[in-house]
Parts: C-alpha cells; sequence; structure tokens
C-alpha cells in the first residue's frame, strides 16, 4: 500500500472513532432517526415496504438484461466469445425474467 491510501484509511478510521466518542458523549444514540421520528405514519411505512421488492428487482433485472443483450456474462468485465455471448447472454435474460 502506498502512503496516501494508508493516510485515508487513518484518516477515516480516525473520524468514526472520534464521532462515536462525540456521539456517546452527547448521549444521541443515532445521529438520524429512523422513519418514525421523521414523521413517517405506520401506513406510509407498511406501502413503502410492499414496493421495496419490486424495486430490488428493477434493480437486478436492468443490469442483466443490458449485459445479456452485450454479450456480457453478469458483469461487463466478463465478455463472451463468438457464439456464446449470444446463447449465454439468452440464458442469463431468461433465468431473470422467469421470476414474478
Amino acid at each position: 500500500m502506498q502512503l496516501p491510501t494508508i493516510a485515508l484509511i487513518v484518516a477515516v478510521v480516525a473520524a468514526t472513532i472520534l464521532t462515536f466518542l462525540a456521539r456517546r458523549r452527547l448521549g444521541r444514540p443515532n445521529i438520524f432517526g429512523g422513519p418514525v421520528v421523521l414523521g413517517a405514519q405506520p401506513e406510509g411505512i407498511a406501502c413503502f415496504y410492499a414496493w421495496v421488492p419490486a424495486i430490488l428487482g428493477i434493480h437486478v433485472a436492468v443490469p442483466l438484461l443490458v449485459y445479456g443483450i452485450q454479450g456480457h456474462l453478469l458483469s461487463p468485465n466478463l465478455d463472451l466469445l463468438n457464439a456464446w455471448q449470444y446463447w449465454l447472454g439468452m440464458i442469463a435474460i431468461q433465468s431473470d425474467t422467469d421470476h414474478p
């Protein structure tokens, strides 16, 4: 490791320790309050949590579809050669769309 990397790691660890000590001294368990502290109602929280699986599914499906069409296997640095890019790309897209 080089000096700038080590210095950055030390700075982040020091900031984390200082933040922990400041929080403990001020008596605050959380810096940011949860949804209830911010004014969310139980109905709104339940509605949001009902949408979470769909949101996560879209975030997984879109890259898999794009990489499958481009001929990459699950990530941009796994290039497929020749006809394999079409077959395995189609399998990756198909396996992604099989789940409701």
